[in-house]
């Protein structure tokens, strides 16, 4: 059976002390402001104040590129003042005993004040129509994805309201032409392997829904569990892996993310998917920078 340990705690480990409300709000101001720098140095938003609220403003980007509107400013947003959402935050965050993790206390997915939940929320933003869980295709023809619909539904049921049992069995549809067939799903577009991979690693039951709780969890085994996001994690943690090998690693496991550089192999290019048959980078190399160096930056201050 899977653990309930955050992402954070599987990437640096435990928090050795618990956050202040002062060093989560130093933290908003600061490191999720920066991160979004890089996104708003390119035009697509408009800069904001100090006390932005990055996430969910990021949130709110990712909405407006995946519907093509117009740019928008910080005012449209109209985000909340950010003493009063940290403050709300702190008094509503869930904490285990110290004797659950070693190391200390940690905070729970659901009040995830590192960025991480951004980051993955980014991704999926990519992957899948602005994160939908019912998102699908069947697979491609000639180099073309077909049947890429933001909401799949099969007898009658949406993706979200089946169990993993479900899903493989129209996985298992060899046929792209097949109307039923399902290649990759959900949030995080996991196609047949990756899937049972990660329901085997995880201990996930076949009886499992594949809901939000659930595509959470495979989604984060896709960011911890795999060799190609080695040096991601190790660029998260302060190690010696550059942006650059942190990028690489998103480009190899997720194709809406873009290559930092370009491939000889192949005849990649900065900026493209890692993979062809229809895929294409939904992010600029930019943009995924500012995500990275403000998770890294704010996992560092979390764990000192």
């Amino acid at each position: 059976m899977a653990d309930n340990i955050s992402l954070a705690d599987k990437i640096v480990g435990s928090v050795t002390s618990t956050p202040t409300v002062d060093s989560v709000r130093k933290r908003s101001k600061e490191s999720m402001a920066k991160s979004a720098s890089g996104i708003m140095s390119r035009g697509v938003i408009d800069s904001g104040p100090d006390d932005m609220d990055m996430q969910g403003y990021i949130s709110a980007y990712i909405d407006n590129i995946r519907d093509q509107r117009s740019p928008m400013t910080f005012d449209s947003y109209q985000a909340e003042d950010i003493d009063a959402r940290v403050d709300a935050m702190n008094g509503q965050t869930q904490r285990r005993p110290s004797s659950d993790v070693t190391g200390g206390t940690y905070f729970t997915p659901s009040k995830d004040v590192t960025g991480l939940a951004t980051l993955m929320s980014f991704i999926s933003g990519g992957e899948s129509y602005g994160g939908s869980l019912d998102a699908a295709n069947r697979g491609t023809i000639n180099d073309k994805i077909i049947g890429s619909t933001k909401v799949a539904e099969r007898d009658g049921k949406k993706l979200s309201d089946m169990t993993l049992a479900d899903i493989k069995k129209y996985q298992a549809i060899d046929d792209p032409n097949n109307p039923e067939r399902l290649f990759a799903v959900g949030k995080f577009q996991m196609i047949p392997d990756t899937l049972l991979e990660a329901q085997n690693a995880l201990g996930l039951s076949d009886d499992a829904v594949f809901d939000g709780d659930t595509q959470t969890q495979l989604g984060e085994y896709l960011f911890t569990g795999k060799a190609n996001t080695r040096k991601t994690i190790d660029y998260l943690r302060g190690g010696d892996s550059s942006i650059d090998d942190a990028m690489y690693g998103l480009a190899r496991e997720f194709a809406s993310m873009p290559l930092p550089y370009n491939i000889t192999k192949g005849n990649k290019k900065a900026g493209a998917s890692y993979y062809d048959s229809g895929n294409a980078a939904k992010y600029g190399i930019d943009e995924v920078k500012s995500i990275l160096r403000g998770v890294r930056g704010s996992l560092m201050e979390g764990n000192e």
